[in-house]
Order: C-alpha cells, then structure tokens, then sequence
C-alpha cells in the first residue's frame, strides 16, 4: 500500500502538464508522507485549479457508518454507494505525483523501491478531497497491484485522456477509472538500499 511519493516539480510544471491555473504561490513537500503538503488539481466551474492540500482526508473508514478518520488512502467500495456525495465531481481531485515508493524485503529491513514514468515526468493518482474545520485534506484510490508494482494496492492511476472523465463524469465512469486494474507496460521500477522509514516526518 503506497504510503510515500514524490512530487519535486514546480507550479509551472504542473500547470503546462495538467492544463490547471496555479494559485500565485504553494509550497508542498518534494517527498510526501500522509501529514505532508501536496499538489492537487480539482475542477472550479469549467477550469482545472491547483491547490496545496494535506495529504490525508476526513472520510469514512467503511460504508456501514460514518466515523471520521484522516485517510490518506482508500477502495472505492468504501465510499460507495453508501457516501456517494463524496464522490460527487466537485469531491475529485487529480493527485500530482512524479513516483510513488512501495516497500520490498523482510519485515524489520524493508526497503524503498520507486515507481513511476519517464514520459510524462508526473501523473496522478485519482482521489477525493475534503475542507474539515479549514483545514483541506485529500486521499487516494487503491487497486490490485499490477505489473510492474504487484504489491497488494497500488495508486489508482489515470492516464492524461482521462482527467476530465475523472474530474467531472458521471459515477458510472469515475468507478471505473478508480477501480481499474492494469498493466502500466512504461512504468519503471527502481530498488534502492535506502530503509523504508528513513526520514519520515509530517
């Protein structure tokens, strides 16, 4: 279950890539663990606008009843049918991410191993966000791992011909592309030797 990404980029960046208009200033961290700023892209009326949000939402930890916990992650069963408003068009968000960690090894001495694309240099992950006591929070979609990530869930991942399927489609359309599972043929996978929870702080 990826717990840990990347997004060291800049607004321009992210404005050229996901055709979004920048706020005048952000800051977000360049290596993401949930607590952390990042970048979204969610639809204002007919335009695509970049936030910086905390990386972890007030949402529903199953469909039977409505406890609020900081998720930085989740299904898509979890929110519907039971929430379905917080999957309206106007709760998505696209989630910038240049490569996402997952963890290899034996418990005690895990180790980071990166995934992500050359072209494009960032992509997103499918999530949803939410404003709790004026503080805005989002999470991530969960699938089935699939080459060249077969962990247990990897990020829901939406291709560029699909943002605004995602941002603004029918939920028809937006649970298939949040369940989704595939075969990402151009992703790389990168080993390091560096420790899984190295450096991990809000």
């Amino acid at each position: 279950m990826p717990s840990l990404y990347r997004c060291r980029t800049s607004l321009g960046e992210v404005a050229a890539l996901f055709a979004a208009t920048p706020p005048p200033r952000a800051d977000w961290s360049a290596e993401l663990w949930p607590g952390r700023t990042g970048l979204v892209v969610r639809r204002d009326g007919e335009e695509r606008r970049i936030d910086a949000m905390r990386w972890g939402a007030d949402l529903p930890a199953g469909a039977a009843d409505f406890p609020r916990h900081r998720r930085s992650e989740l299904w898509f069963r979890e929110l519907w049918p039971a929430h379905a408003h917080l999957l309206a068009p106007e709760a998505r968000c696209l989630i910038v991410v240049e490569e996402f960690a997952l963890p290899d090894g034996p418990a005690g001495a895990r180790t980071r191993t990166w995934y992500g694309f050359d072209n494009p240099p960032l992509f997103a992950w499918a999530g949803v966000w939410r404003a709790s006591a004026g503080v805005a929070g989002y999470a991530g979609f969960l699938v089935a791992g699939d080459a060249p990530a077969p962990a247990a869930a990897m990020p829901a991942i939406v291709l560029p011909e699909g943002y605004d399927a995602w941002l603004g489609g029918d939920m028809r359309i937006a649970g298939r592309i949040a369940r989704q599972q595939r075969a990402h043929d151009a992703m790389y996978r990168e080993p390091t030797e560096a420790p899984w929870g190295a450096d991990r702080t809000p």
